[in-house]
């Protein structure tokens, strides 16, 4: 999935469009591929320091929710990447 098509998915469903949820789509789409939520932390605190651990994981289950995002489980933990395609989720 796009950044643009997970943006939109995002603004047209029932949860609200954030500056949060719309820079953490940014950072999986451009270069924050299979990234656990630590390590989006990570990158993404350098530009955004209030951001917090739980405020990321809480918007990845929003947007596992959406079928904006992939979780892939390997046994060192789970890795996050935008969907390859969007289903239509009953929400």
């Amino acid at each position: 999935m796009e950044l643009y098509q997970a943006l939109v998915v995002l603004k047209n469903s029932e949860f609200r469009y954030t500056h949060n949820r719309e820079k953490i789509l940014e950072f999986l789409a451009n270069g924050c591929e299979n990234c656990s939520s630590k390590e989006l932390l990570s990158r993404m605190q350098k530009t955004y320091q209030s951001l917090t651990l739980s405020v990321i994981e809480r918007n990845l289950q929003v947007f596992k929710q959406l079928n904006i995002v992939e979780v892939v489980e390997e046994d060192r933990g789970a890795y996050y990447r935008l969907s390859k395609e969007h289903e239509s989720s009953a929400v």
